[in-house]
């Protein structure tokens, strides 16, 4: 028999709930310890859309699953290339110059027993200067608090022209 530090968590929860008696197996021991005025039924895997933008210019856009009372999902993408010359620039090929770009985002349930629609969310998007800017990278981002009700599109504003988009399946 494996150690399964969820299940184990889980039965030495239930054990110290008064008149709870010991589950059987852990689909009982989940039905006992989720209250009935936050049924499993309402944290069934459903899909956000999520579109990061900066005026025109759209960042990354798709679709990422989310489930469960303390559910969260995440996306992150980098990319590492050798950075454009600067026009007329005689030594362009022999300097070993990088142009980073990043995206990551992540979201996750905030206070699920209170506030079910509640998300906290995290968006950072690193972004290469542009050629004959010099070396380096400009950094926009932010961590908010969001409520996202079934069905419903929100959109939020950081600093720097970065929008987050999501759209919460009904």
């Amino acid at each position: 028999m494996t150690w399964n530090p969820d299940k184990a968590a889980l039965t030495a929860a239930l054990c110290a709930m008064p008149g709870a008696g010991l589950a059987t197996d852990i689909a009982e021991a989940r039905t006992i310890a989720m209250p009935s005025q936050y049924p499993a039924a309402s944290f069934a895997p459903e899909d956000v859309g999520v579109a990061i933008s900066a005026g025109p210019e759209e960042i990354w856009a798709g679709t990422l699953r989310i489930g469960g009372p303390s559910g969260n999902a995440n996306f992150n993408f980098s990319k590492n290339e050798f950075a454009l010359p600067c026009p007329g620039d005689p030594e362009a090929g022999s300097r070993n110059q990088m142009s980073r770009l990043r995206v990551n985002f992540s979201m996750s349930r905030r206070n699920w027993q209170q506030q079910p629609d509640s998300f906290n969310v995290n968006v950072n998007w690193t972004k290469p200067l542009p050629a004959c800017q010099g070396e380096g990278s400009d950094t926009l981002g932010f961590n908010r608090v969001v409520d996202l009700p079934r069905g419903e599109t929100v959109s939020v504003e950081g600093s720097g022209g970065l929008v987050l988009r999501l759209t919460r399946g009904g």
